[in-house]
């Protein structure tokens, strides 16, 4: 995953949930996580992507923070929004590993009930 604003910006925001409650784990592993590029053959767009992983961190901050938005008035995500959840692809031009990302969506959609 690129490292950049989206980054640093979930970074903080782990940061600001201080001893974390149970979406803690999701908001760290969120901000960690790390996708490998498809090459030119074809994979997610990095900047939905990107996009869609600091939604998640913001979104389990919230709920740690028992709120009804994340902290810019977004809706918060849930299970079933993040399963019905299409991301462009590419082709191409680099892009995000589908399986990986569709892996770790899964998982955030099992914690998120």
């Amino acid at each position: 995953m690129l490292l950049g604003a989206r980054t640093h910006e979930a970074s903080r925001l782990v940061a600001v949930a201080g001893e974390g409650g149970p979406f803690a784990r999701l908001a760290e592993r969120a901000v960690r996580v790390r996708f490998s590029r498809s090459g030119w053959g074809g994979g997610y767009e990095i900047e939905a992507v990107d996009t869609l992983v600091t939604h998640i961190v913001t979104t389990a901050v919230a709920r740690d923070q028992r709120r009804s938005t994340t902290p810019d008035g977004t809706p918060l995500l849930t299970g079933v929004g993040v399963r019905t959840t299409v991301l462009p692809r590419v082709r191409f031009r680099p892009g995000y590993s589908t399986t990986e990302v569709d892996a770790f969506l899964q998982e955030v959609a099992g914690v998120l009930g």
